[in-house]
């Protein structure tokens, strides 16, 4: 449990290095398509005033992309309270589908490149596994699902050099069965009891 912990506080601590990192190059970006790219087309006549209404276009551009992001976040929390406080969950569904469409068809480009070949089932074993590592972690936990899925690599790495491939889905699968037979909610999810309305 220590282990897990450690892993995760080293995930919050790189997500501090990423965010930071966004930071600079949106500043980067600003800078080179509102001082430089402008001013270099129009000169010092409107110095002032083109930085100016261009950095506040990309300020409502960066302030959309982040309400969608915490619009989405209210949904997955609470959508009956994220739709009181003004968030169109009927939108939002379309958004998760479009990002996961592009993450999924640039993990399967990436996954296809380092293959070699694609097939209709190249992805099932790593789907399943992340499953497996969802569950381990706490459904519903999104530190709970990063954290199931390393538990699951360390699983199965050991696995494969002293005992083979061929144990390898025994393995993680039986590790699965006993975190549901120990903790039925996983490693860091919650157990909740949802009521019924008299």
């Amino acid at each position: 449990m220590l282990l897990i912990q450690q892993i995760v506080n080293g995930l919050m601590l790189g997500s501090v290095y990423v965010t930071v990192a966004a930071a600079i190059a949106a500043s980067l970006a600003v800078v080179r398509f509102t001082f430089r790219d402008l001013r270099a087309r129009h000169g010092d006549s409107t110095a002032h005033a083109i930085p100016l209404v261009s950095s506040l276009g990309f300020l409502l551009v960066l302030e959309s992309l982040v309400r969608i992001g915490r619009g989405l976040r209210a949904i997955a929390e609470n959508p009956d309270a994220a739709g009181i406080l003004g968030v169109d969950t009927n939108r939002a569904a379309p958004v998760v589908f479009m990002l996961t469409g592009l993450l999924c068809g640039l993990a399967g480009s990436l996954l296809a490149v380092n293959c070699g070949e694609v097939s209709p089932q190249m992805g099932e074993d790593i789907g399943s596994k992340a499953i497996a590592g969802m569950a381990v972690g706490g459904l519903g936990s999104l530190w709970g699902a990063v954290a199931g899925d390393v538990v699951i690599g360390l699983i199965e790495m050991p696995t494969i050099h002293f005992v083979g491939a061929d144990t390898v889905q025994a393995t993680v699968w039986g590790a699965l069965l006993l975190t549901l037979l120990i903790r039925p909610q996983g490693l860091f999810g919650r157990n909740v009891t949802s009521k019924g309305k008299l």
